[in-house]
């Protein structure tokens, strides 16, 4: 648990523009991750033998995981950093996260409870959109015919616009 904690955080630590180095340090540090994470689902392999090691899901999702990340660790010894899709292979470890779910008896009841709020988020999500629709078309009315508010002439920049206004009296702390 305590390593893919640890992996997470040092692929967080990725950013624009790094220094060589850093890169370096990275590039280490994520193919020590790969390799101990290969021999962790090796030595389990090896030990359940495959029939009971892939009944369990979670072995088989951490399989495919190991198996996309040495992918991607071959595809980046091979030189090519400029291949579509390399980085969301990585992002496939920091999925290992989710095995921590059925440990952790917190984790599980916020997860679960994400799981049933879903639905009312669609809901919410909804009226907001009906909101910034109506006020769209409210501004289309208002301010359509200015020549210097463009947004609100035609119906589909609208409610974008509504939505940058918002977004900036947020900003700025007035409403």
């Amino acid at each position: 648990m305590a390593m893919i904690m640890l992996n997470v955080v040092v692929m967080a630590m990725a950013h624009r523009d790094m220094d060589d180095s850093w890169e370096t340090g990275l590039f280490v540090a994520n193919t020590t991750f790969a390799v101990i994470f290969l021999v962790e689902a090796s030595i389990k392999l090896i030990a359940l033998r495959p029939r009971q090691y892939f009944a369990d899901r979670w072995n088989s999702f951490d399989f495919v995981v190991v198996c996309l990340s040495m992918v991607s660790l071959a595809v980046r010894l091979s030189g090519r950093d400029n291949v579509p899709g390399l980085n969301l292979l990585r992002i496939f470890r920091i999925a290992r996260v989710f095995r921590l779910i059925p440990k952790a008896k917190g984790l599980r009841t916020m997860f679960q409870t994400l799981l049933v709020s879903l639905p009312a988020l669609g809901n919410v999500g909804s009226v907001l959109f009906l909101f910034f629709f109506i006020f769209a078309i409210m501004g289309m009315n208002l301010f359509g015919r200015m020549r210097e508010v463009r947004s609100f002439r035609l119906l589909s920049p609208s409610p974008l616009r509504c939505m940058s206004v918002c977004v900036e009296a947020e900003r700025q702390g007035s409403y």
